[in-house]
């Protein structure tokens, strides 16, 4: 009964870990601007224009993986972001490495278009809303200029700032990894039962 018990207990732990040890996957719905300076230089400034997820994890404050694309195009193009990486750096701030491909179709190149993970690196703020499971995501001022966003420094936007906003959702995880865990759990009671018996 012990080493039955205590199989049982491993494999809960593992299926309710899962839930807690890997980062949670958001739905990002938002907006997009690019400054130079203090000035607005392209974007799209549609509460829908900028769309894609990203992955989080809430207790540890770290995440990657993700992307984001942009429906209206930028300067004739439209762009992808993937790969995130995130680093919570305080309370609510977040910091984000996240490459982009960009410009006009290439044979060339590996991610088909002509430039290929332009760095970005993004502070960005992501704040309780009060809807369970939703954040508000503002860029903030990352270098300490005057302007939200962070000025590149590689690529072809050399000194300039994306910014990004709106609304991250946390994606629900699948009823079945649900009854999965109810379960388990279920099966505990039942051996606690026949032990006591």
């Amino acid at each position: 009964f012990i080493m039955k018990k205590t199989l049982l207990s491993t494999a809960m732990a593992l299926a309710m870990g899962t839930g807690v040890a890997q980062a949670e996957t958001f739905d990002f719905l938002g907006t997009f601007s690019m400054y130079s300076g203090a000035e607005f230089v392209g974007g799209c400034n549609t509460p829908d224009c900028v769309t894609g997820t990203f992955d989080f994890n809430l207790t540890t404050g770290t995440g990657s993986g993700g992307s984001m694309t942009s429906e209206v195009p930028f300067f004739g193009f439209n762009w992808t972001a993937h790969d995130f990486v995130m680093t919570a750096t305080g309370p609510g701030t977040v910091s984000a490495q996240i490459p982009f491909d960009w410009g006009a179709p290439s044979d060339t190149t590996p991610c088909g278009v002509a430039n290929c993970d332009i760095p970005v690196v993004a502070v960005f703020s992501l704040t309780p809303t009060g809807t369970p499971g939703e954040f508000s995501v503002a860029t903030l001022d990352g270098d300490d200029s005057g302007t939200p966003g962070t000025a590149m420094t590689e690529g072809p936007f050399v000194g300039f700032s994306p910014t990004f906003s709106g609304t991250a959702s946390v994606v629900p995880i699948p009823s079945a990894d649900w009854l999965f865990g109810t379960g388990l759990l279920g099966l505990v009671g039942v051996a606690r039962r026949k032990k006591s018996a």
